[in-house]
């Protein structure tokens, strides 16, 4: 880009030499008046509307589209490019969403398929431990069914907890506590 314009200066400055010295002054003036100048501004005017859409996608509007109708080199190159980075951040936060639900979604159906049976066991160790068992070794076996049996219980809630936490489906209620209670 820098050798082009350096090339449109250069022929630009030729010309005006040419007319300065061929006494073309008043050709000069026009040529600066309707050529020169308007095209200055409407360069201007398009890195103007580049910069505003740029600002846009950098603020995160990835709705912003670069108008390249009229444009012309590098500025509209510079537009398509800036349309095809606001098109990859739309593609990758889409990825990013779906992969998310997809997430969430797992987590969810597996916690709630291994609750279900979960719910079961548990209710038949409870019922287990109100028999009248005279064998030692199966209180026992009843009573390690029961503790892991709840430990797996609230594991699951964790579990769905966290994924509730992660996707901000959870409330969140401040309250004050003493530090070494927590430590």
């Amino acid at each position: 880009m820098l050798w082009r314009w350096a090339a449109i200066l250069g022929a630009m400055m030729l010309l005006e030499f040419l007319c300065v010295v061929g006494e073309g002054a008043p050709l000069l003036f026009l040529l600066h008046l309707f050529v020169v100048c308007p095209a200055v501004l409407y360069c201007i005017w398009q890195m103007r509307k580049l910069r505003l859409a740029a600002r846009e996608i950098a603020q995160g509007n990835l709705n912003t589209t670069v108008d390249t109708k009229g444009m012309f080199l590098e500025l509209k190159e510079h537009a398509e490019d800036l349309n095809a980075i606001r098109d990859g951040v739309n593609a990758a936060v889409e990825e990013r969403m779906k992969s998310e639900r997809f997430r969430t979604e797992l987590i969810t159906n597996v916690s709630h398929d291994i609750k279900t049976p979960l719910t079961s066991i548990v209710s038949y160790v409870d019922l287990l431990e109100k028999e009248e068992l005279e064998n030692e070794t199966a209180k026992g076996y009843v009573e390690v069914l029961s503790r892991q049996a709840l430990r797996l219980k609230k594991l699951i809630e964790d579990l769905m907890d966290a994924s509730k936490a992660s996707t901000g489906a959870l409330s969140v209620n401040w309250e004050t506590l003493e530090l070494g209670v927590l430590l």
